[in-house]
């Protein structure tokens, strides 16, 4: 490899960090909007029982969510839809879930489906849901 090449290669690398760093940032910022907005609401539906029972509410108030990524915040460079999930066997690795309804006779797939969580087990009852709204084959 060519030093020129090397150097592109890095400078492509160093941008796609940047990028992904950027992906990060965003989604942690949506997060903290969503955590913040739920923080809320908590403490108003503990002010609003306070004030409708006239005690002080028990236990420890809610603690206010944390701006920014969390250490564990993580994107995949290369394919970042795909997630780390757990796989049979124990262990864990860089997946994607998918599913598909396929007619047996024709082999056609139906339903093609793609979800992010590890587990399919509601998803699979909505893809055949799905199908009877197929015409015959």
């Amino acid at each position: 490899m060519s030093l020129a090449a090397e150097l592109t290669r890095r400078e492509e690398r160093l941008a796609a960090i940047a990028a992904a760093k950027a992906k990060i940032e965003a989604r942690a910022k949506e997060r903290h909007a969503r955590e913040q907005a739920e923080y809320e609401a908590k403490l108003a539906a503990r002010e609003a029982k306070a004030a409708a029972t006239g005690k002080a509410p028990r236990g420890k108030p809610p603690e206010p969510p944390k701006a920014g990524p969390r250490p564990d915040d993580q994107i995949n460079l290369t394919d970042e839809e795909s997630r780390i999930m757990p796989v049979a066997g124990g262990g864990f690795e860089q997946c994607c879930n998918t599913q598909a309804v396929v007619d047996t006779e024709s082999l056609l797939v139906l339903v093609p489906a793609w979800c992010k969580p590890p587990t399919t087990s509601s998803r699979s009852h909505r893809c055949s849901g799905s199908c009877r709204r197929c015409p015959p084959t």
